[in-house]
């Protein structure tokens, strides 16, 4: 599973910054330089009904769901630095930033069921 995760974050990566690059070319002042509006972008987003849902529960899921629960099951795993998957989803995309985190708790899991048990007798 963890091998899946990475293929499916990994192949948001391409998708995601596609579309975003095309905004900076196509609507930023100086497409060299990439300074896009991000006001623009927003309402951009909530354009129709139909891109305002998804905008809507993006940003429910990437701002508040996502920080919430990687943080919160994150430290009760013991993860270090679970904020860490909200910052890189700044960077990177929510797509990527959930299997992140997914592909993490996999591997956790996997080394805990493969690690060696110590024998207290010996």
């Amino acid at each position: 599973m963890e091998i899946v995760y990475w293929v499916v974050g990994i192949a948001s990566l391409p998708i995601c910054w596609y579309f975003n690059i095309r905004f900076v070319y196509e609507y930023a002042e100086n497409p060299f330089w990439g300074q896009g509006d991000w006001s623009q972008f927003i309402k951009m987003g909530f354009a129709n009904p139909a891109s305002s849902s998804q905008c809507a529960d993006y940003t429910i899921g990437n701002v508040i769901l996502l920080p919430l629960f990687t943080i919160i099951d994150g430290r009760r795993r013991g993860i270090r630095r679970p904020w860490l998957f909200l910052v890189s989803s700044f960077f990177t995309s929510f797509a990527f930033a959930w299997a992140f985190y997914l592909a993490t708790v996999e591997r956790q899991r996997r080394h805990q069921h493969t690690a060696v048990p110590v024998d207290s007798r010996t």
